[in-house]
């Protein structure tokens, strides 16, 4: 969503949300230290439960691309990326 803007709103926005979010969690630590270490605590767990399911994407599409590759060097009948193979549709 970032990219969509042009460079010096999507900065301004994007600063001022990081900003608004460590002053809230920086307010919140010293009123609610409890409660501070439970959002930080589940905002590392969104974190990497994110970069978990972005990586294994990102493994799948690049093996599908590789296999697309070898399967046109190779003149095999080529199969798009995403897409099933003949001998695999039964």
């Amino acid at each position: 969503m970032i990219n969509i803007l042009p460079e010096p709103v999507s900065n301004f926005l994007t600063s001022l949300g990081e900003d608004a979010a460590a002053t809230v969690l920086l307010v919140c630590a010293l009123v609610l230290p409890v409660l501070a270490a439970i959002l930080g605590g589940l905002l590392v767990a969104v974190a990497a439960f994110v970069f978990v399911r972005l990586r294994r994407r990102y493994r799948n599409a690049k093996k599908s691309f590789d296999q697309y590759k070898q399967a046109r060097r190779t003149g095999s009948t080529v199969v798009e990326p995403g897409t099933k193979s003949p001998r695999n549709s039964i």
